[in-house]
């Protein structure tokens, strides 16, 4: 009896032991299953446990992998591909499937990191394989998508199909994808590249559908519907003529300004912002009409609400170029209306003033008094940009003078303009003064008396309380004609005697007979040594001092014969009214060389003894 019934209980025993292996132990492909369900509903602990009991000898792929996409569905990319990476280790060779599998699910988590590089080196790399999954077509179609090939992305998503995933490979990677790239996400982004491509009505319809479909259960894919409604009507608009695109840009502004700010798809905004961006530009760089500025700044404003700062930033230099050239005084006034305060407004002023200051600098000449009224027009403080922009001129005037000619024409282009900002006469006295000071040291290098002299009637002309001005040119010129006259610098002191005269100054006192004598007795002795050039400038000198001195008139014909200026010698010979007989052959023979000279023949005499 014992006997029996230690069989029996023996037998009991292997038989639940055999029940727990055959029937009740959890299976590999029932945790799988489990695991995946827990994740479908964002269960990502119990899925965890479920992974953890799982065996991996007793599964086809590693155990790394479903950890892997378990690290993905959590949103730990770079968990996730350290895990895809161990698993690839152990499966490329036995199973090219599952390669290709692993090198997309890499690539799904580049995508969703904006790796762009990382994304387009998998996905070719799965490409190349021998074996891939069906679902290879929609990241073909991805990359297609993010390179801004539209017709290739749609090609590529028409030619594969999603439902075939799950029955693929580890039969995981659909349904974890089905979350990562949701079916609406999918139809958005599909519906988005026919609108590129022309097919604006079929994507618009699929937008359409989606955006009722989705709007309950997810705001950000929901925004992204609006953002795309928004884009159809804009390309809708640019295959019309501009002037009849008003319904057109009303629906875009109406889904644009409907989108929402998140930034969950913030390339795909991104991208749509560059489009109105460009619309925008193309109303308002253009010859605008009413209607056209009122939708160019409409769309300003939208870039603004969507803090679109580089899409504002490019617009502003790109229309502050604009005001640059031509009449455009009335988009200034509108701007200024439309946009005071803004961020626009304010980037628009300053690279309007900066662009002035860099022409400038780079010795532009502009017609900076035509542009003052847009800058004062569209600033809101138009006093400061007076300051500001006067600021900046008056370095250039100062720039400007090192390099102008003696005329100083660039010089008076850039003063004109200052004093076209408004100056005041405290502020125009000052800068005379500045200009005098600049007009003194051009007369201390020699070449340069002249740009000197015409610096001098800027700084005089510039201000109407230019009697202390006067005074100040009166002092220096006598000063500066005292010390030529005490170095004997002839030349220099009839050009100062002109700078004078140009003035008014009284030059009296500086022609008393003494210094004419002695001038005179130079100028002879200068001849009799043969240096007739500077003969001829002594005696010059002095005509200017006493026009009616006949020794001197005598002296400047003679030297002008001896160096062969007949023509010279001539018209001051002939105005003596008695020259002794050299004089007279002097005059005879200029009159005679002259002649030659006028009928194109060389005139040659005896340097030795001319009148011989």
């Amino acid at each position: 009896m014992s006997k029996r019934f230690s069989l029996l209980i023996a037998l009991l025993a292997l038989s639940a032991f055999s029940l727990y292996y055959v029937v009740l132990k959890p299976k590999p492909a029932n945790q799988l299953k489990k695991a995946l369900s827990a994740i479908e509903i964002g269960s990502y602990s119990k899925a965890e446990k479920e992974l953890e009991k799982l065996s991996a000898k007793k599964t086809t792929y590693p155990k790394t992998l479903y950890q892997g996409y378990l690290a993905q569905a959590r949103g730990r990319y770079e968990e996730s591909d350290l895990l895809f990476q161990a698993s690839l280790k152990l499966i490329q060779e036995k199973h090219p499937h599952g390669h290709a599998e692993i090198l997309l699910a890499q690539a799904a988590n580049a995508y969703l990191q904006n790796e762009d590089r990382d994304f387009f080196a998998l996905v070719d790399a799965a490409s190349s394989l021998a074996s891939t999954p069906s679902i290879l077509s929609y990241f073909e179609g991805l990359k297609h998508y993010r390179q801004n090939q539209y017709s290739k992305a749609l090609q590529a998503w028409n030619s594969g199909s999603w439902e075939e995933v799950d029955e693929e490979g580890s039969g995981w990677m659909g349904k974890i994808l089905d979350n990562l790239f949701p079916y609406t996400q999918r139809e958005l982004q599909l519906a988005y590249c026919m609108t590129e491509t022309g097919d604006i009505l079929t994507g618009r319809e699929i937008l359409e559908k989606e955006s009722r479909r989705i709007q309950p259960y997810d705001t950000d894919l929901y925004n992204l519907s609006l953002l795309f409604l928004g884009h159809s009507y804009l390309k809708e608009a640019q295959q019309i003529p501009t002037t009849q695109r008003g319904s057109y840009y009303k629906l875009s502004r109406f889904y644009f300004a409907h989108a929402g700010t998140n930034e969950p798809f913030g390339r795909e905004k991104r991208s749509v912002i560059q489009q109105v961006q460009k619309e925008a530009e193309t109303l308002l760089l253009t010859d605008l009409t009413e209607e056209q500025k009122k939708w160019g700044f409409g769309f300003v404003h939208l870039l603004q609400d969507w803090q679109a700062d580089g899409a504002i930033e490019s617009l502003s230099d790109r229309l502050s170029q604009k005001l640059l050239k031509g009449e455009n005084l009335a988009l200034c006034s509108g701007m200024r209306e439309e946009f005071l305060g803004s961020s626009f407004h304010e980037k628009v002023s300053q690279k309007l003033l900066a662009s002035v200051s860099t022409r400038m600098k780079a010795g532009e000449i502009l017609d900076l008094i035509a542009l003052w009224p847009l800058i004062n027009n569209l600033s809101d403080t138009p006093k400061e940009a007076a300051v500001q922009i006067a600021s900046l001129t008056s370095e250039e005037i100062f720039r400007t003078i090192k390099k102008d000619g003696k005329t100083l024409q660039s010089t008076r282009q850039f003063l004109a303009f200052w004093e076209a900002l408004g100056q005041s006469e405290k502020e125009k006295v000052q800068l005379a003064e500045d200009l005098l000071f600049h007009a003194k040291l051009l007369w201390y290098n020699e070449g340069h008396e002249t740009k000197g002299l015409r610096l001098m009637e800027v700084a005089f002309n510039l201000s109407d309380q230019n009697t202390h001005i006067h005074r100040e040119i009166e002092t220096y010129l006598t000063s500066l004609y005292t010390q030529a006259e005490n170095s004997h610098l002839i030349g220099r002191l009839s050009t100062i005697y002109d700078a004078m005269g140009h003035f008014h100054i009284n030059k009296q006192e500086l022609a008393s007979h003494e210094k004419i004598a002695n001038h005179l007795a130079d100028a002879e002795y200068l001849y009799q040594s043969q240096n007739y050039t500077s003969a001829k400038t002594h005696a010059a000198w002095i005509l200017k001092l006493d026009p009616d001195n006949t020794q001197a008139l005598r002296l400047v014909g003679l030297a002008s014969f001896q160096l062969g200026e007949y023509g010279t010698a001539l018209a001051s010979l002939k105005q003596l009214p008695a020259p002794d007989e050299f004089t007279q052959k002097a005059l005879v023979l200029s009159q005679a060389f002259a002649s030659q000279e006028a009928e194109g023949h060389l005139a040659q005499i005896d340097s030795e003894n001319p009148f011989e």
